[in-house]
C-alpha cells in the first residue's frame, strides 16, 4: 500500500503546476496540560502531563473546476516522567494525512453544482497502553505498543447538487484499505480489512435563517485474514469476518444573527456480523456547536456532545482490549476554544489560541471508567 501512495504528494505538486489557485502554508504550536493522555481509571491516579503540539498544514484550492490537495503533519508529544509504565509519555502520537483530487463545479438551473473525486492516505503511529493494566500493552509476555498502529489509502466520490434554490441532494462513496501492524504470530487476530460505504443525503433550507441536514449511510467491512465467533466467544474455524454498517445523522445549522451561529444534531450507527452477532455495534451521539465571530478577529467556539456505544455481546475483558479498537462507553465531552486573529497588530497572519477540554465516560467496568480535562495555548501562523 505504501508504495502505490508513497509518490502522491509529488503528483499533485506536479499536477499544480502553472496553476493560479491558492494556496495555504499553515503551522500551529500549542503548549498544554493533560489530567489522563491515556484515559487511565481513577485507580491508576495518573499526575497532569504537559505537552506540546506542532502540527503543519499545505494546502492547494481551486476556485470552482480545478484540482485540490493537502498535506497534513500532526505530533502530539508528552513530557516523560519517571513513575512508571503509566506515564503519559506512552500517550505520544504522530499522523500523518495526505488527500487531493479534482473538482467539478458545472452550472445547473438551481445553481452551481460540486462533484469531488479524491484519492487519501492516512497514517497513525500511537504506543498502545491497555487500559485494563494500565501499562503498555503485552500478549503472551512480549509488548504489543504498536498494536493499533494503522495506515490506510483509498478514494472518495461526492457530489452536491442542486434540485432547487433551497434544496440540494447530497452522496458519497467513499472505499478504503486499513492495514495494521501485525501480530499474528503472537496468536492475535489480524486487524487488517478492506471497507466500502455509500451515503444520500438532503439538505434544505428551511427560512432565512435555518438549514436543515439528513444523511443515510450503508457499507460493508471485510476482514482479510480473521475469523468470526460464536456468542460464547469461541472462534468459528473456517470463517470470514464480515461487517454490515448502516447509520443516520441529522443536523441543523441556524445561523443567530451575524455573529451567531449554532448546529445541533444526532447520529445513530449499528454494524453487524455476519455470523452470530458477537461483534454487532450500537453507537448513538449527540452534538451541538455554538460558534460566534465578529469584526475584530475574534472567533469563539463551544462545543459538546453525548455518547453512548454498546458492544452487544462483548465483555471489555483483557483480551478483547488488544483485538477490538472502539470500546463501550457512555458519557459527555466539552469544549471551548477562543481565537484571536493578530494581524492588525503585526505584519504576519498569526491566530492566538486559548482553549479548554473536558470529557467524562463511565462505564460497568471500572477500568472504564475515566475523566480527563486538557487546557492549551498556542499560535497559528499562515502563508500564502
Amino acid at each position: 500500500m505504501k508504495a502505490r501512495y508513497a509518490c502522491l504528494a509529488g503528483v499533485l505538486l506536479a499536477l499544480d503546476c502553472g496553476s493560479s489557485a491558492a494556496h495555504e502554508l499553515a503551522v500551529d504550536f500549542i503548549l498544554g496540560g493533560d489530567s489522563n493522555p491515556n484515559r487511565l481509571a481513577d485507580v491508576f491516579e495518573v499526575d497532569t502531563e504537559a505537552y506540546t503540539l506542532g502540527r503543519v498544514r499545505f494546502r492547494h484550492e481551486s476556485a470552482g473546476t480545478g484540482f485540490h490537495y493537502q498535506i497534513d503533519g500532526r505530533n502530539d508529544l508528552y513530557t516523560r516522567d519517571d513513575e512508571g509504565v503509566t506515564n503519559a509519555a506512552n500517550a505520544e502520537e504522530i499522523r500523518l494525512s495526505v488527500i487531493g483530487g479534482f473538482t467539478w463545479a458545472p452550472a445547473l438551473a438551481h445553481g452551481p453544482a460540486n462533484f469531488t473525486a479524491d484519492i487519501f492516505y492516512r497514517r497513525r503511529d500511537a504506543i498502545f497502553v491497555d487500559r485494563i493494566t494500565g501499562g503498555v500493552a503485552t500478549f503472551s509476555g512480549t509488548m504489543i505498543d504498536n498494536r493499533f498502529d494503522a495506515e490506510e489509502a483509498g478514494f472518495q466520490l461526492s457530489g452536491d447538487v442542486p434540485l432547487s434554490a433551497a434544496a440540494n441532494f447530497l452522496f458519497s462513496l467513499r472505499s478504503f484499505d486499513k492495514k495494521y501492524e501485525s501480530y499474528v504470530e503472537l496468536g492475535l487476530a489480524n486487524l487488517d480489512y478492506q471497507q466500502t460505504r455509500v451515503n444520500l443525503g438532503f439538505e434544505k433550507q428551511m427560512g432565512a435563517r435555518t438549514r436543515v441536514r439528513t444523511i443515510i449511510g450503508t457499507g460493508t467491512r471485510r476482514y482479510v485474514d480473521r475469523r468470526a465467533r460464536e456468542e460464547d466467544g469461541v472462534l468459528l474455524a473456517d470463517s470470514d469476518l464480515e461487517f454490515t454498517l448502516f447509520g443516520v445523522t441529522g443536523m441543523l445549522d441556524i445561523q443567530l444573527g451575524d455573529r451567531w451561529n449554532w448546529q445541533v444534531g444526532a447520529e445513530v450507527d449499528q454494524r453487524k456480523d455476519n455470523e452470530s452477532g458477537y461483534y454487532d455495534l450500537t453507537e448513538a451521539s449527540a452534538f451541538s456547536q455554538l460558534r460566534y465571530r465578529n469584526e475584530h478577529f475574534v472567533n469563539f467556539l463551544f462545543t459538546a456532545a453525548y455518547l453512548n456505544r454498546e458492544l452487544d455481546n462483548i465483555d471489555d475483558n483483557a483480551i478483547m482490549t488488544l483485538e477490538e479498537e472502539e470500546k463501550e462507553k457512555d458519557g459527555y465531552r466539552i469544549g471551548t476554544e477562543l481565537v484571536r486573529n493578530v494581524t492588525d497588530w503585526l505584519n504576519y497572519d498569526v491566530d492566538l489560541i486559548l482553549g479548554l477540554n473536558y470529557e467524562s465516560f463511565g462505564h460497568d467496568n471500572l477500568f472504564y471508567n475515566y475523566d480527563r480535562s486538557q487546557f492549551y495555548i498556542g499560535a497559528r501562523w499562515r502563508a500564502y
